[in-house]
């Protein structure tokens, strides 16, 4: 629908005013929104060590909010290059999403060992965990990084 609304144009509407002459067309448009957010993501991610926990989970926002809009725009961008880069999105999107249900965890079991001293056995296995995924995400966003960005 986006490449017929990109390459039709308006039907039996009168010409623009020749302001409008020189206006982006939707795909340059999209290729600039896209430039925008995936350098966002990527300035984050690659200093990801440093994000508190709220900036973390704003950041899987943003990730998600990129791959979804490149597979609805998938129509206006060049075909046959969206796998790699999708594929690294989605690595992180779920590393992200592991890394909120362990910091979701964390919270549920500090709370609970306030009754249950047992629970801070479980609050030491998921602080360790995220060290670890935490390294795979780094790792992950330095991989995609070197990715090409299709839509160029």
């Amino acid at each position: 629908m986006l490449a017929f609304l990109d390459q039709a144009g308006p039907v039996s509407a009168p010409a623009p005013p020749s302001s409008d002459l020189h206006a982006p067309s939707l795909k340059k448009l999209l290729r600039l929104k896209l430039q925008r957010w995936h350098r966002h993501v990527l300035s984050q991610g690659l200093r990801f060590e440093t994000l508190c926990v709220e900036d973390r989970h704003a950041l899987r926002k943003r990730l998600k909010r990129l791959r979804y809009a490149l597979q609805f725009a998938d129509a206006l961008l060049p075909r046959g290059k969206i796998k790699p880069y999708l594929k690294q999105l989605a690595c992180l999107q779920d590393l992200l999403g592991q890394m909120n249900d362990l910091v979701v965890a964390h919270q549920f079991f500090e709370t609970l060992s306030q009754s249950q001293p047992s629970a801070w056995f479980a609050c030491g296995w998921i602080k360790s965990e995220l060290g670890y995924l935490d390294a795979k995400i780094i790792a992950a966003f330095k991989r995609w990084a070197k990715t090409d960005q299709y839509w160029q």
